[in-house]
């Protein structure tokens, strides 16, 4: 299941998940893991 299976479908139209996930690059580091999930480390 991904993150947009969970926001119910009359709110896609309010969301610009591309501009989020393009913000949260910012503030999030992700790094590959040697069993093919990711790390994801916070910048803060």
């Amino acid at each position: 299941m991904r993150i947009w299976d969970e926001v119910p479908e009359h709110l896609h139209s309010y969301f610009d998940l591309d501009a989020w996930w393009r913000d949260e690059r910012y503030d999030y580091t992700i790094a590959n893991a040697p069993d093919g999930g990711v790390f994801i480390f916070r910048a803060h």
